[in-house]
């Protein structure tokens, strides 16, 4: 961890949020703990990277609800469950529900360590991911609807030729729409363009 992370723990217990703080004695991230879930979604921080460690068991909702409302946010953190004598149908619900690993208290100190850790990286290439699609749907809501039109058959596989016919245009005025859209969506070449496009369409599925 080079750049200081965040681990959300929403666990009533204080023994897990002592014991989870044990595991980074050389380095510790930033630990916030909450005990209700209501606590942590009204108080949480943004501060990225970061992951959330919770219980299944919580005084105001079950946990695999709370999974669920992380996971429904744009760019969710990763869930590591770490729960009192969890039940196989719990588990089950819980990675259904988007939880990265569910591991049963105390849990051993070196695996939850790794996980942890694991989250963390995957939270950071998360949220560069994610920047990055913030960034092309900025880039591509600059597009005029012409450019789209053409931007769209280049997405296709369309030749210039077949765009300018299909669009009652000349090859010459689709080549300049061409190198507007490559201007705006900042790529170089079809192949790069059509890579945007795509992440850009996954991202409203």
């Amino acid at each position: 961890m080079q750049r200081t992370s965040t681990i959300h723990i929403v666990d009533p217990d204080p023994l897990t949020i002592n014991a989870l703080r044990g595991l980074f004695p050389a380095h510790p991230p930033k630990f916030l703990a909450y005990r209700t879930a209501a606590a942590y979604l009204e108080q949480a921080e943004v501060d990225r990277p970061a992951c959330v460690v919770c219980e299944l068991s919580l005084p105001d909702r079950c946990g695999v609800k709370l999974i669920e409302e992380i996971r429904r946010a744009n760019c969710p953190l990763p869930v590591i469950v770490l729960a009192a004598n969890p039940t196989v149908r719990a588990t089950v619900d819980a990675m259904i529900a988007g939880a990265m690993f569910v591991l049963e208290k105390p849990g051993d100190a070196i695996s939850l360590q790794r996980l942890i850790k694991s989250a963390l990286k995957q939270d950071a290439e998360q949220l560069q991911q994610c920047q990055e699609l913030r960034q092309q749907s900025t880039r591509f809501a600059l597009l005029s609807p012409r450019e789209r039109e053409v931007a769209d058959l280049i997405f296709q596989g369309l030749e210039t030729k077949t765009i300018a016919a299909k669009l009652g245009i000349s090859p010459k005025t689709v080549e300049y729409h061409r190198a507007q859209i490559f201007a705006k969506m900042e790529v170089s070449n079809a192949v790069q363009l059509t890579v945007a496009l795509l992440r850009l369409e996954k991202s409203r599925v």
